[in-house]
């Protein structure tokens, strides 16, 4: 009775810590109570009361107020309590990334009538001998994409033993519930592709992956969100003798033109002179940064984008401001900038 009243305590006082992670579209109150009715098992307040904690935490991080199948499963290891995902909350993660439409698994008995091919015309038939199914031999999973395209992926009984003899909770629901640690094993194979997809669906297949402490390395590489479009690398292809051509053409353009010349204010007339010999060494002037600062505004840079054009134009990371150049640097920088 006291370790309940301990256990309540202690998820009470984090509830502000708790709340913080749940996501906008659950319900804070009802994921707290769930979470806290389900602690009510004797075996889960025999654990430790951090581990206890840190499953709340992991529960509201999953985006999920259910216990049980569609939520999450509080399975105690010795004294630790672990937050162990149902394959449908994974598929259910999936489906709201929109990656997938929908997602389904099923068990092959060896009494089954089962059959598969891949290649250009892939197909599955799975006719279950209800009667006398026998023992598990496979599993599969259906995936359906949005355009109602449809893929499969299926285990053998050997490949799903492989990836029991690396879970550490191979003495827990792969025990207790084989078949359905098997059928969340292969739709984690069909759904790893998608991982990086969506913030909520790799958050979830993380922390099932450090909860039954394997990961299935035989799956492809995920599929990441780019993080910027890349402008396409342009090749140049010209001829040598036409880039000379080229090259010519251009320096007749300038000596017919003439240079290009700026007049400069007394304040920048005196900024771009470095002082003496050792002005490499000496700080940038009143008068230059007065100028950098001018120029700047008029670029319409903010103090980031100063940090990256000055980091990226002298290659050197430890430069990040205007006042941290030489009376050097800063001359050279007035000069590409002007």
């Amino acid at each position: 009775m006291e370790e309940k009243k301990d256990l309540m305590k202690i998820l009470k006082s984090h509830k502000k810590e708790i709340e913080a992670l749940v996501p906008k579209y659950i319900n804070k109150d009802r994921m707290l109570s769930i979470f806290l009715e389900a602690v009510n098992n004797p075996k889960i307040q025999n654990c430790t009361p951090v581990s206890v904690l840190k499953c709340a935490k992991k529960m509201a991080e999953m985006g999920t107020d259910r216990v049980g199948g569609g939520g999450v499963w509080l399975v105690p290891f010795k004294n630790e309590l672990t937050v162990i995902p149902d394959w449908r909350l994974i598929v259910e993660k999936a489906c709201k990334s929109k990656v997938i439409k929908r997602a389904s698994a099923k068990i092959v008995h060896e009494n089954d009538t089962f059959e598969y091919e891949y290649g250009l015309n892939p197909q599955l038939i799975h006719k279950p001998n209800l009667k006398e199914p026998g023992k598990c031999i496979a599993t599969y999973c259906i995936i359906t994409f949005p355009d109602n395209s449809k893929d499969f992926t299926v285990m053998n009984l050997e490949e799903i033993e492989a990836i029991k003899k690396r879970s550490k909770a191979s003495f827990g629901p792969w025990v207790t519930d084989f078949e359905q640690m098997a059928v969340k094993t292969v739709v984690k194979r069909a759904l790893k592709i998608f991982e990086g997809a969506s913030p909520e669906l790799t958050k979830v297949l993380d922390l099932d992956n450090t909860s039954t402490g394997f990961v299935d390395i035989t799956s492809s590489e995920p599929i990441k969100e780019p993080e910027a479009i890349k402008e396409p690398e342009v090749i140049d292809v010209t001829p040598p003798e036409e880039k000379e051509k080229i090259v010519k053409d251009k320096e007749k353009i300038v000596k017919k033109e003439g240079p290009k010349i700026k007049i400069l204010t007394k304040e920048e007339e005196i900024a771009v002179k470095p002082r003496g010999k050792d002005a490499d060494i000496h700080p940038i002037t009143e008068a230059q940064l007065k100028a950098l600062k001018k120029i700047t505004t008029k670029l319409g840079l903010d103090e980031k984008g100063i940090s990256k054009f000055i980091k990226e134009f002298f290659e050197d990371a430890e430069i990040g401001t205007l006042e941290s150049l030489t009376s050097t640097k800063a001359a050279e920088l007035i000069n590409e900038l002007q």
